[in-house]
């Protein structure tokens, strides 16, 4: 049985003078899901010299052991196409239901970089990986000669969930600064951030 859920909401945590805040072990890595979220903005009192948000240690101990999959990197084994709900990995994998995935692929539009997209796990059966909604792109294998060898390249599908986690809050400053940016960039004709 999995211990409950963690969660620590705090403006700022600093662990000084030998004090310690420990999640779990190397012998007994924790196996539940723990969040820590920091809250604080431009209108918080700031401690200096650390800030208004912020996790900090200063002469003590901060140990964070979560529980960590047999594989967190893998290769698609198929071509998977925009629209498609499965992925069919190199490998099994162990990742669970709700968990965040990245797909990082070959070249999108022309000198728009490599393509990818983040995804959540619907389901994991060995190594077809089920997805909540769609992918948006498609992703193909490439071949290139190095050296006289042919290099499959094939789209790499990454674990980005943990299960202890550390976030600050988004802030409505930040929000008004992120749409601004959008509207920048909306106006030069360029993609939103």
């Amino acid at each position: 049985m999995e211990p409950g859920p963690i969660e620590l909401r705090a403006h700022s945590i600093l662990i000084t003078h030998g004090g310690e805040l420990h999640i779990g072990s190397e012998q007994k890595p924790f196996q539940g899901k723990a969040h820590l979220k920091l809250y604080g903005s431009s209108h918080s009192t700031p401690f200096f010299p650390y800030g208004v948000k912020f996790l900090a240690v200063r002469n003590g101990t901060l140990s964070l052991h979560g529980s960590v999959p047999q594989m967190t990197v893998t290769y698609l084994r198929a071509a998977a196409r925009a629209g498609d709900t499965m992925l069919v990995l190199e490998e099994g994998v162990d990742w669970h239901p709700g968990d965040e995935a990245v797909i990082i692929g070959g070249m999108g539009i022309e000198g728009a970089g490599p393509m990818e997209e983040v995804v959540v796990v619907e389901a994991v059966h060995n190594a077809d990986l089920h997805l909540r909604t769609p992918l948006r792109h498609s992703y193909n294998f490439t071949g290139n000669w190095v050296a006289g060898k042919n290099h499959t390249l094939r789209a790499t599908v990454a674990l980005l969930s943990r299960n202890i986690t550390i976030q600050g809050n988004l802030t409505l400053e930040r929000l008004k600064l992120l749409h601004s940016c959008q509207k920048a960039n909306a106006a030069e004709g360029r993609n939103a951030v």
